[in-house]
């Protein structure tokens, strides 16, 4: 599910890493963004769980922004996935990942804004 932004909610907020491409939830950076059954999800792949379904994660997706689309992208099985939400956006709306060339011809609002923090090297 999306919300929307809360600047003040680090639960609401997610960074990207430029080493690995996953990107973690700041409040849990052990959560990080993933995808199942094409449904956006969030995932703790570092879990001692034992009882994980077959299909869990069992290493963090990597994640990319295309800036020409604004598309928040991954690749699942070799094909290029975009995250969208169906119908208008709103408040804890269902996120889906679904390939991009589906997306092209359908209501599904796919366009996301990225703000860029830096952290400073020193």
């Amino acid at each position: 599910m999306l919300e929307h932004r809360v600047d003040d909610d680090k639960s609401q907020q997610w960074f990207w890493n430029e080493q690995t491409g996953a990107m973690h939830n700041a409040a849990y950076p052990q959560y990080t963004l993933d995808a199942d059954k094409g449904w956006l999800m969030i995932a703790d792949t570092k879990t001692k769980a034992t009882d994980l379904s077959k299909g869990f994660p069992k290493t963090e997706r990597k994640w990319w922004y295309d800036p020409e689309d604004h598309s928040l992208t991954t690749d699942m099985d070799g094909v290029k996935t975009d995250v969208a939400v169906y119908g208008s956006p709103q408040k804890w709306v269902w996120a889906q990942v679904a390939p991009h060339a589906k997306l092209a011809n359908t209501n599904a609002d796919n366009k996301f804004k990225v703000d860029y923090c830096y952290k400073v090297r020193g």
